[in-house]
């Protein structure tokens, strides 16, 4: 999906600084704001490109909602935590930090992105959100996404729908 291709992309650009370091952080918001643009638009068209809404919303669940624990060894690879100056040892405080910041990047970034979500979902008629519900596998791994996709109903339910309530 085009999660994935961007992933790939953020790797090779930038394969010794990470999401973690400066540049990578501000690289992966900067394409997470714009795929969220692509997403936002996309929603716009539902006369257009209506009908594709719910594969991309499978296609965000898959891969930047649900990370379960074989993904999260693929997310950390896509998004590794930048080498410490202080040199040698690879463990430590520096490699702490580096991984905390490169979760908080992943972070900002899953941030950006959910926007456009949103707007995907609340363009996704009923019967393609049972679908993709559908879609998402089975299993462990199929649970999580399932479990993702509710709590982004739920969130888009709070944030966004409106209930008629003043």
């Amino acid at each position: 999906g085009a999660l994935g291709l961007l992933g790939a992309w953020l790797k090779r650009r930038h394969p010794a600084g990470g999401a973690g370091s400066g540049v990578g952080a501000a690289l992966a918001l900067h394409c997470a704001e714009q795929l969220a643009r692509v997403y936002q638009a996309v929603a716009g068209q539902q006369q257009l490109l209506g009908r594709y809404c719910h594969l991309l919303l499978v296609d965000y669940v898959v891969f930047a909602a649900a990370l379960g624990a074989s993904e999260r060894l693929e997310a950390a690879a896509a998004w590794p935590a930048p080498v410490s100056a202080g040199g040698g040892g690879g463990g430590g405080a520096g490699a702490q930090g580096g991984a905390a910041a490169a979760a908080a990047a992943r972070a900002v970034a899953a941030a950006a992105l959910r926007r456009g979500a949103h707007a995907l979902f609340g363009a996704a008629a009923p019967a393609e959100l049972q679908h993709a519900h559908a879609v998402l596998g089975a299993g462990q791994a199929g649970a999580a996404r399932r479990a993702a996709l509710a709590e982004l109903r739920g969130s888009h339910d709070r944030e966004f729908k409106y209930t008629g309530k003043t």
